[in-house]
This record gives structure tokens, sequence and C-alpha cells, in this order.
């Protein structure tokens, strides 16, 4: 996956994935960004036949910025 200069997202799925099991790989730091180009990854590879469709995300980014808003407790 890779952007164009004016920001638009470009996919390229470069292997036949009919009858297989897919899983998509991302960070998900910047969610607002990264939902749509994931959800068009997603909805291609089923217009392509992939068997399953899987996501593969850390958690890391969401947990620092839950534990960052929770105060300290005297």
């Amino acid at each position: 996956m890779a952007s164009f200069p004016d920001g638009e997202t470009y996919l390229r799925i470069e292997s036949d994935v009919a009858g297989r099991h897919v899983a998509l790989l991302s960070s998900l730091d910047r969610p607002d960004a990264k939902l749509l180009p994931l959800l068009f990854a997603a909805d291609t590879l089923r217009e392509l036949y992939a068997r399953k469709i899987g996501l593969v995300a850390p958690v890391w980014p969401i947990c620092t910025r839950m534990f960052a808003s929770i105060p300290e407790k005297p």
C-alpha cells in the first residue's frame, strides 16, 4: 500500500489470493487515517476470492493513549 502525492491511497495485490487465507498487517497508531484503506483492501481481497481475511495489528498505541489519560493516584 502506498500513497500518491495528493494523499490518495494506492493498493496493489501482487499474488493470487483466490482460496487462500490472507492477513492484513497494519499498525493502528492513526486509526482514522488507516481504517478506510484497510476496509478497501479487505473488500478488494474478497472480490479476488480470498478464503479468509484477518487483521494483525498491535494494540500498543491504543494502550499508551489509554494509560496516559488515567490520572495518577496520590
